[in-house]
C-alpha cells in the first residue's frame, strides 16, 4: 500500500529515529508507465523523479512505500 508523500517522510523519520544509526531506508515507487515496483538505490533518500529499472520511464513521485534494513549486532559476551 503506498503512503502519500508527506506521510512516507514522516513514517520514515520515526524508523531512523527509533533505530538511531542502526536502520537504513529505501522508498519505492510505482512506474506510472509499466507499474513496475521499483526502488531507490541511495537509501533515506526520497527523489522527486524515479526511473523506472524495467522501462526506463521517469516518474513524478508523490506516494510511495519503504523498505527497511536493521542492522543487528551481536551481544558481547564477558567473561569473569
Amino acid at each position: 500500500m503506498d503512503l502519500p508523500k508527506t506521510e512516507l517522510l514522516q513514517k520514515a523519520q520515526e524508523v531512523l529515529d527509533r533505530y538511531q544509526g542502526h536502520a537504513r531506508v529505501f522508498f519505492k515507487f510505482t512506474c506510472e508507465k509499466c507499474k513496475e515496483r521499483c526502488i531507490f538505490d541511495e537509501p533515506n533518500i526520497l527523489y522527486e523523479i524515479g526511473i523506472c529499472s524495467e522501462c526506463g520511464h521517469e516518474t513524478r513521485v508523490l506516494d510511495g512505500g519503504m523498505m527497511v534494513e536493521i542492522r543487528l549486532e551481536a551481544k558481547k559476551e564477558t567473561h569473569e
